[in-house]
């Protein structure tokens, strides 16, 4: 980010534009003061008080410091707004004001749509109807009800491949457009002797100067048949401009680059000037800065910069350095014919849009996927694919190194942790983890159980003989802890007698542990957990943390509470005593 750098203000005498705010349109400013687009609710056999109810509303929220500042999220809330008007219009006792909307009404017109629409009821409605004190208790409850998260598994990420792909195919989509632009603005100012489409230089330097081809009054061509053998009137456009599918080539390449997403294309402004930025002398590649807007960040954090430096070819700042010359003559153009722009991504189209210009600012809503179906994308099993913009930034963030405009928090669990192709590619990882933690489990805690009900199924049980099992289940091998198979052959003491606490038993081969030991080892839980609290959570962790986490795994898996509770009032006096000398390292060698 520049530091120093003062802010862009407005003129001293500069005045917000009047906004007008009725059932036939309501205007929405963005942040530069430009008009974001007029949004009009005037639905047939609807009441107008409701009509204009809403209406009210969506100013609100459209309003500097609203909820909704973008013009996509404006276009999709109004469009939400009239289906439900129409909806309501139709049914058997139609509100007439907001204050009639009732839970009825939300839930019928959320059943009404298709099943990925249903939750987007709520999600748009809340944030303009949630805090408005008109509306009923029962239609607020609905409003705030949990919508649970949607299904991931159309957002899932792209395999590896295919992204590459993707970079690859935009790439070249973006080169040849800004080679094909360059040399004929090179032949306009006479430095190529001919030019690519081999259009007559005149009618090269008319379309240059007006964005058009010569027309009459009525508006058709002057040379119909000149335009038609050179390949209509997208082809002569597509000479000094970008066409509507490299605009999307253009946006799909600078997602793979930086993992933007495609809601700051509306907003993009051309970068910063070249600066000298000092780093130490590390490098003389040019850095370039970014302003970007995402409005779903919230009132006070929309704004963001990021900085892109050339470091060859490929890299992020000579992919937008590319972008910015094959756009340069379509801004070059606007400025001379009275409407300038600082947008970044800019086109011309062959027809008017539904704004009533041959301009395109930004990207437009599908250019990107037509730009897909254009060059016919393929995925890793060669299949043709539909290219998502959600599922492409996705795969860049599950991809990459870091986070690129989201915490590391939210990239590994919501972006990371949920992909399939993650999960695949981190299966044989994870499955030597925990292979290693069932090895770490076994060293940890390595002591035989003993169970059954006579002297016979004890020996088959800890694989010992019928003998061993006779003086297990008559006390003989008793220990405080549990019971010992072979004292004198410990493998803590290099199989000689053993020498360390009693407490090591648990971790042990040669020790065993049966239902006659339960109340002992439930007395030693408890004692444990009273010590924790009187001690320092140094001399817990150095000493006693480990016995602790032994034993509570050993009477998790092996002692109901009941069982616990039963063993705990059987427990001797002469076992207690044992239990508390051995906890004050009485009975240590």
């Amino acid at each position: 980010m520049n530091r120093g750098r003062p802010a862009d203000l407005p003129p001293g005498n500069y005045q917000r534009p009047p906004r007008r705010v009725e059932v036939a349109g309501v205007d929405v400013f963005g942040e530069d003061g430009g008009l974001l687009g007029s949004y009009s609710f005037d639905v047939a056999n609807c009441s107008d008080r409701l009509k204009a109810d809403f209406a009210s509303a969506f100013a609100a929220a459209t309003e500097q410091g609203g909820r909704w500042r973008s013009a996509a999220t404006c276009a999709t809330g109004a469009r939400l707004i009239r289906a439900l008007l129409r909806f309501v219009a139709t049914t058997r006792k139609p509100p007439q004001t907001l204050s009639q909307l009732s839970e009825a009404h939300l839930m019928s017109f959320a059943l009404s749509r298709h099943n990925g629409a249903r939750e987007s009821v709520t999600r748009v409605l809340r944030p303009l109807l949630g805090d408005n004190p008109s509306l009923r208790k029962d239609a607020r409850r609905f409003l705030m009800r949990r919508v649970p998260r949607g299904d991931y598994s159309g957002t899932e990420s792209y395999a590896e491949a295919t992204l590459l792909d993707i970079q690859a195919r935009a790439m070249r989509t973006v080169s040849m457009a800004r080679h094909r632009i360059e040399t004929n603005i090179a032949a306009l100012r006479g430095e190529a002797s001919a030019t690519i489409s081999e259009m007559p230089l005149w009618l090269l330097e008319h379309l240059a100067q007006h964005g058009d081809v010569p027309r009459t009054d009525g508006g058709h061509s002057k040379h119909q048949e000149l335009i038609r053998q050179l390949g209509g009137m997208s082809a002569v456009a597509a000479c000094l401009f970008p066409t509507y599918i490299e605009v999307g080539a253009a946006a799909v390449l600078l997602i793979c680059k930086q993992g933007w997403n495609a809601s700051v294309f509306a907003t993009l402004n051309l970068p910063d000037p070249v600066e000298d930025i000092p780093d130490g002398g590390l490098s003389d590649a040019p850095i370039r800065t970014v302003h970007l807007q995402k409005p779903r960040r919230g009132h006070g954090h929309h704004h963001m910069t990021n900085t892109l430096q050339d470091l060859g070819a490929s890299s992020s700042g000579r992919v937008l350095a590319h972008i910015e010359s094959m756009t340069a003559q379509a801004r070059s153009t606007m400025a001379s014919l009275g409407v300038p722009s600082s947008r970044l991504l800019l086109g011309r189209t062959s027809k008017q849009t539904w704004e009533g210009t041959f301009w395109i600012e930004g990207l437009p809503r599908h250019a990107a996927r037509d730009w897909g179906r254009a060059v016919g994308l393929t995925g890793a099993d060669g299949a043709p694919i539909e290219l998502s913009m959600r599922r492409l930034r996705r795969t860049v963030v599950v991809t990459g190194d870091r986070a690129l405009q989201q915490s590391e928090a939210v990239r590994d669990e919501v972006y990371v942790a949920r992909d399939a192709h993650t999960r695949e590619a981190s299966a044989p990882t994870i499955e030597l983890g925990l292979h290693d933690a069932v090895d770490h489990a076994d060293a940890f805690m390595r002591v035989r159980i003993g169970t059954g009900d006579s002297v016979e199924s004890l020996a088959a049980a800890i694989k010992v003989s019928v003998k061993t099992a006779e003086d297990l289940a008559s006390g003989a091998l008793d220990t405080p802890t549990g019971a010992c198979l072979d004292f004198e052959h410990s493998p803590f003491s290099n199989d000689g007698p053993c020498d360390v606490s009693f407490l090591l038993c648990l971790s042990c081969p040669l020790a065993v542990v049966t239902d006659r030991h339960l109340p002992k080892l439930v007395v030693l839980h408890d004692l444990l957990r009273e010590l924790r609290s009187a001690i320092s959570a140094t001399v817990w962790e150095n000493d006693w943390a480990d016995h602790w986490q032994r034993l509570t795994d050993l009477l998790d898996r092996y002692a109901t509470d009941a069982e616990r509770g039963q063993a705990r009032l059987r427990c001797s006096d002469r076992d207690r005593m044992l239990i508390d000398e051995l906890l004050h390292r009485r009975l240590d060698i």
